[in-house]
């Protein structure tokens, strides 16, 4: 090969070389980009395993309060329909006292009373 030759096929192996790398580069940054999207984004694995936990932690919720309405449903009920309870609730609460029965109340001292 003549020296003419050989010069002009170098600089477009070089050439090839600088564009494999920059291709190399180029395509190991959008990897990485990717790969921080995917831990960090919005619909990341970071994002969805924390929407996961809150997830639970509300489902746990309303398990709660269903219980807890379920339990006040019934106790309605009972109000409506059971005389006793009625009575139970009108004693507990309000103090109030059956005929022919006394009401005693006993009172704590407070500091505020001076004894």
């Amino acid at each position: 090969m003549s020296i003419a030759a050989r010069s002009t096929v170098e600089p477009a192996d070089s050439s090839k070389g600088l564009r494999r790398k920059a291709a190399k580069l180029a395509l190991g940054l959008v990897c990485i980009a990717l790969l921080i999207n995917s831990l960090f984004g919005d619909r990341g694995v970071l994002h969805v395993l924390t929407q996961q936990r809150r997830a639970e932690g509300l489902s746990r919720d309303v398990a709660g309060l269903k219980r807890e309405n379920a339990r006040l449903a019934r106790e309605i009920e009972a109000l409506r329909s059971d005389p006793r309870t009625l009575e139970r609730l009108a004693r507990e609460e309000l103090g109030f006292a059956g005929p022919g029965e006394t009401v005693f109340l006993i009172r704590q001292p407070t500091p505020s009373d001076g004894n």
